[in-house]
């Protein structure tokens, strides 16, 4: 597959085509040779490759410019911890990357090189309530909205006077 033959050539080494299978007929054999026995090689050559390699998820070689990448050859989206995946990019610094479908849409000549996974970094927060942990995740920036606080219930002696980063603490935050 990393080969292509182009023809014949009449010394071993040579990398010029002097015949084409299409050319080559007993005519021409007769007209052009004064020998009744000669002898022909082949002149095959390596072909381009185009590799798109997915960092840190493998990669894809191809040899047909125009062929496209096949579904079970593009990664799944890689995971991080604390990390959402936004696709991937050949500028490794980018803040936006392409999903999987945009490998499948596009011949191998157009995306050959280092894709590198992009990330946006994601905060977790955890309020621990009597009726169970609520979870709340925010990307920077992203601002935490009433509706997503819990409401706590009290008793009638009790009050609620806010969040603190610690289990023992009574300094609210």
């Amino acid at each position: 597959e990393s080969e292509e033959f182009k023809g014949w050539t009449l010394t071993e080494e040579s990398t010029n085509v002097n015949f084409t299978n299409d050319a080559l007929t007993a005519d021409v054999v007769e007209n052009v040779f004064d020998e009744l026995e000669v002898k022909l090689y082949p002149v095959v050559v390596e072909k381009d490759a185009y590799t798109v390699v997915f960092d840190g998820e493998g990669e894809v070689t191809k040899y047909d410019p125009n062929a496209m990448l096949e579904d079970s050859e593009v990664p799944e989206d890689p995971e991080k911890a604390n990390h959402n995946f936004k696709g991937w990019s050949q500028d490794p610094n980018a803040e936006d990357g392409e999903d999987r479908d945009y490998f499948l849409d596009k011949p191998v000549s157009e995306l050959e090189g280092t894709c590198y996974p992009i990330f946006e970094e994601v905060y977790t927060i955890t309020f621990v309530t009597s009726d169970g942990d609520v979870v709340v995740t925010k990307i920077e920036g992203e601002l935490l909205e009433a509706s997503e606080i819990p409401e706590i219930e009290t008793e009638e002696s009790e009050e609620f006077k806010g969040w603190t980063l610690t289990e023992e603490s009574t300094n609210v935050n």
